[in-house]
């Protein structure tokens, strides 16, 4: 199961997803019963928490028609009967992401979540952050066409806040 740190990044993805007819189903995670994958798993749930996308030379990279997603993967066991209320992820992955985020100069994930779902429009202000996230792509590269075996040189994260990509190189 793939999830999203922010609301904006789900549609973002989506929306690429979409234009280029790459197959995916979103959801909003509250409306998930996991129950199927965690018995298709042994009691085993594993969930990628995308934060950013890859990107090389300032150009988010693209595979099978979606962005490249950099994640967090976490697996928890589950035991039976299968109820997800809660998954604690790991301590020291809200402080990684923060030092992430602070490194982009932007606010803590936590803060720019926050912001925004608590905000009374925020579906569609979150709507309007992803048409301005797709107009202002400064451009793609197909992850099979890049030779190279260190093909993802940065990260890239869309600040809604000033209306621009982000891009911070991952090898410092």
């Amino acid at each position: 199961m793939i999830a999203h740190y922010s609301l904006v990044d789900a549609m973002i993805d989506a929306r690429v997803r979409t234009q280029n007819k790459s197959p995916s189903q979103a959801f909003g995670f509250h409306n998930v019963s996991p129950v199927q994958l965690i018995e298709r798993n042994n009691g085993k749930l594993e969930i990628l928490l995308t934060y950013a996308f890859g990107a090389r030379d300032n150009k988010l990279l693209l595979e099978n028609g979606a962005l490249y997603p950099i994640f967090a993967r976490q697996s928890f066991t589950i035991a039976k009967p299968y109820k997800c209320s809660y998954l604690q992820w790991p301590a020291n992955l809200q402080p990684a992401l923060d030092t992430y985020f602070s490194a982009l100069g932007l606010p803590t994930q936590v803060k720019r979540t926050r912001s925004l779902q608590q905000h009374p429009k925020a579906l569609s202000m979150a709507a309007r952050a992803t048409d301005m996230a797709l107009a202002t792509i400064p451009g793609t590269l197909s992850v099979s066409t890049i030779k190279d075996p260190e093909m993802i040189q940065q990260n890239a994260v869309y600040d809604i806040r000033s209306g621009t990509w982000r891009f911070r190189p991952i090898f410092t």
